[in-house]
């Protein structure tokens, strides 16, 4: 009787023992939708916080993604570029080299070359406006078929610093040049260098003419005192 009562009770917690085994599989499988939907979210939200424009197109250069810092960037709406060519944001005389090295990419195999620096260094904005930036892509595939993901950066305050930094070399070096040409010089050598000294600011400020004025000695009207021309 006891052994025949223990394998009734065996038998009476079977089902509960297959619902316990089916709710872990349902939690597992709630768990990995979680998890990937917080993926999801976790990417959604770096391509819409990231300061650098981030496109996806596929193999014929059809743009499908374009997030928050592209529509800025181009100054256009993810709706007005969802389903146009990437090739609208290329300036005419980077076409040429921007279908090179797409042609390049999408004959490549996806392993061997996974991403990489396009020749693109200038970008088109809808409204005409051109920057200089630069442009790497990246390409993999989903469901067999191939997308790139394409990384623009505006690099127009780079240029800025870089010219404000090369503007000022130039004028300490400007200004180095113009005082070698008159410090320890005598005064009877001044009036004869200073067309020289004018011919050097002329030269440094892009000008064809300068003219130097002077007060009279009883100060009553301006006189010219030194006068250069290109």
């Amino acid at each position: 009787m006891c052994a025949l009562s223990m394998v009734s009770s065996a038998t009476r917690f079977e089902p509960l023992a297959a619902a316990l085994q089916h709710f872990e599989k349902f939690m597992t499988i709630r768990e990995l939708e979680q998890q990937l939907l917080e993926d999801r979210l976790r990417l959604a939200a770096i391509l819409q916080t990231s300061t650098d424009a981030i496109l996806v197109i596929n193999d014929r250069g059809t743009i499908q993604s374009f997030n928050a810092a592209a529509e800025r960037m181009f100054s256009c709406s993810e709706q007005d570029a969802l389903g146009t060519d990437l090739e609208r944001f290329v300036p005419e005389r980077f076409v040429g080299a921007y279908r090179g090295d797409f042609d390049r990419w999408r004959h490549s195999d996806v392993v061997a070359c996974t991403s990489g620096q396009l020749s693109l260094s200038c970008g088109l904005a809808a409204d005409g406006r051109e920057f200089p930036c630069e442009a790497w892509a990246a390409q993999h595939t989903v469901g067999g078929h191939r997308q790139f993901v394409v990384f623009v950066r505006d690099i127009t305050d780079r240029h800025r610093f870089e010219q404000a930094l090369r503007q000022r070399t130039e004028f300490e070096t400007f200004l180095f040049n113009l005082s070698s040409t008159f410090i320890g010089l005598p005064e009877e050598r001044v009036d004869a260098a200073m067309e020289g000294g004018l011919a050097t600011v002329g030269e440094f400020l892009q000008m064809d003419r300068i003219t130097l004025l002077e007060l009279t000695t009883n100060k009553s009207e301006m006189v010219v005192a030194y006068s250069w021309n290109a």
